[in-house]
């Protein structure tokens, strides 16, 4: 018997996104594609993502650089995720909001209203923002850790140190 073929995909690993390695560690680069009319933000607050219920299917919610700032106090800088449909995708943790106008939903519990490539999209950026919040330390010194690669790596500050540690595959 093949189970293979009456097996379901991981909602939260059918993301066919363009991780553009070769463009993150680019830092002028990647300010210009985050500053452009085809940058997409995703904000996360604390472990929710951002989700538009359209005639009882949840979407997710890539808004414009403006509409973020305006929207949006942001606590972390932007995550590169990649490039899809023409449009460049950042994750970006936002600090405290008014839960009674952004509607901000547990990925988990979202998951099956939504669509397979925003279901992995949101789960992607989830999981690397919670790399980050769970990595600011480094784990051989204990001193802190700077962002670099466009979100994808954590260096150590301390001199004698400068371990650079980068994101585990874990599911949302």
């Amino acid at each position: 018997m093949n189970h293979l073929g009456q097996s379901q995909l991981n909602l939260f690993s059918s993301a066919t996104i363009d991780r553009m390695a070769r463009t993150v560690g680019d830092v002028d680069e990647l300010e210009a594609l985050a500053n452009s009319d085809h940058a997409r933000f995703l904000p996360i607050y604390n472990t929710k993502v951002l989700v538009a219920n359209k005639a009882g299917r949840l979407t997710a919610v890539a808004i414009e650089k403006p509409e973020l700032t305006s929207r949006f106090s942001c606590a972390t800088p932007p995550v590169y995720l990649g490039f899809k449909d023409h449009l460049h995708y950042f994750a970006v943790e936002v600090k405290a909001v008014d839960e009674k106008i952004e509607k901000f939903s547990d990925l988990r519990q979202s998951a099956e209203l939504l669509n397979d490539n925003d279901a992995a999209l949101l789960g992607y950026a989830l999981a690397i923002l919670t790399w980050q919040r769970n990595h600011r330390h480094c784990g051989a010194c204990g001193a802190p850790t700077v962002i670099l690669q466009g979100g994808h790596v954590l260096r150590c500050t301390e001199s004698t140190c400068t371990r650079e540690h980068y994101t585990r595959t874990d599911p949302a």
